[in-house]
């Protein structure tokens, strides 16, 4: 499954990238989380599913989520990047 979210313009979001899975972190992982800007953000999708598929079949095996859940960053230039969704955690900055 696919699912898209947009909030009807470029936005600026920052993610959380954990070492670890966001959903076996301790406190201490989160505070040591490393925080990355993004701007021009047109909309973003999750993938997962059967859908995990064909993210999974570009990559050398290395980059897989092991829930099988990918965050996609959209831009308004037309280009993406894929993130493992189980390490990352997204906010949206306005």
């Amino acid at each position: 499954m696919i699912e898209r979210r947009s909030v009807g313009k470029p936005i600026k979001v920052v993610l959380d990238v954990l070492d670890v899975t966001k959903y076996e972190a301790s406190p201490d992982d989160w505070e040591k989380a490393k925080n990355v800007v993004y701007d021009n953000v047109e909309h973003w999708e999750i993938w997962d599913g059967d859908d995990a598929d064909t993210i999974e079949r570009e990559g050398d095996g290395s980059c897989t989520d092991p829930f099988r859940e990918y965050l996609v960053l959209c831009f308004a230039d037309g280009s993406t990047s894929t993130f493992r969704n189980s390490y990352v955690d997204m906010h949206r900055l306005w």
